[in-house]
């Protein structure tokens, strides 16, 4: 996308060009399979020099789908251990904390293999 600084620069028109429908046809495909506008594509053809393309978009690592799936499931399992444990406290019942700070760790454990997953895990 280019800026309004760049589009007020460019204020002049070239005069229309005739052309056939095939003609027409044929310069937008051309424009759209080097993923530019029909007027970078002239500019750079007439000009002979390419205009700034846009900015390298930051690739994004393919997550480990089955990893991924094999922690939602724990994450399913450790939620219900907890709300036993919410209810059971909910009742007034004695629950060790240790049971709470199990969970948490678990919780601290998986987050680490999401990330690990994603590509963003330790770099140390």
């Amino acid at each position: 996308m280019r800026s309004g600084t760049e589009t007020r620069k460019r204020s002049k028109l070239l005069p229309p060009v005739r052309c056939t429908e095939e003609e027409l046809a044929s310069v937008g495909a051309a424009a759209r399979g080097r993923g530019k506008t029909v007027s970078q594509l002239i500019r750079e053809t007439l000009l002979e020099r390419p205009a700034p393309g846009p900015k390298p978009r930051r690739r994004t690592p393919a997550a480990d789908e089955r990893l991924l799936a094999q922690i939602l499931a724990q994450l399913g399992k450790w939620g219900s251990n907890l709300n036993q444990l919410a209810h059971r406290a909910n009742m007034d019942e004695p629950v060790a904390r240790a049971e709470f700070e199990e969970l948490a760790g678990h919780v601290r454990q998986a987050s680490s293999a999401v990330l690990e997953a994603l590509g963003r895990g330790h770099q140390g």
